[in-house]
């Protein structure tokens, strides 16, 4: 599950564990394509880890100000 969550200025994308295979299958969803575009806070999916990550859909963010990798003192050794 992606959420998309907007407070002011700002909009965010919360990806969870999303892996590459999931992040293509959304990227087919048009609408899903259109929320990408206003994001400017992105929370790294899957804790920051290589699987997690997709350039296409990094592309469709071009106002990316702010990259968040959210896991706690090496926890996963992310």
């Amino acid at each position: 599950m992606v959420v998309f969550v907007r407070c002011g200025q700002h909009k965010f994308i919360f990806p969870g564990d999303m892996e590459r295979a999931g992040w293509l299958a959304l990227l087919r969803n048009p609408a899903f394509v259109r929320e990408l575009r206003g994001v400017n806070v992105f929370v790294a999916s899957h804790h920051g880890r290589e699987n997690g990550y997709s350039e296409e859909v990094l592309n469709l963010c071009p106002g990316i100000e702010v990259v968040i990798i959210s896991d706690k003192k090496m926890g996963y050794q992310s």
